[in-house]
């Protein structure tokens, strides 16, 4: 009965509402980093492997490791340290 109750709660008109607000900010904002949080589409890793390196994205997944690894590419490093969370050991 609670889950009933939750779901009949929520206002899927503003849920959608909402999600266009932020999606429209980002584009005209041209903030890549927003955007890409809101989109949730795992065939973009396919995409990015694609059009930057015209291959496979397990090809693409190789690379990005070793490069991150070996830090071949420091742009890219820095990039993505200055976009993606600081994880730390517990």
């Amino acid at each position: 009965s609670e889950y009933a109750q939750k779901t009949a709660a929520l206002d899927i008109n503003l849920i959608a509402k909402d999600a266009k607000e932020r999606i429209e900010t980002a584009i005209q904002n041209k903030d890549l980093p927003m955007l890409l949080a809101i989109y949730d589409n795992k065939g973009l890793l396919a995409l990015a492997a694609k059009h930057l390196k015209k291959s496979r994205m397990q090809d693409f997944e190789s690379w990005l490791t070793r490069v991150l690894r070996n830090n071949k590419v420091p742009a890219l490093t820095e990039a993505l340290r200055q976009n993606l969370p600081t994880i730390s050991a517990q």
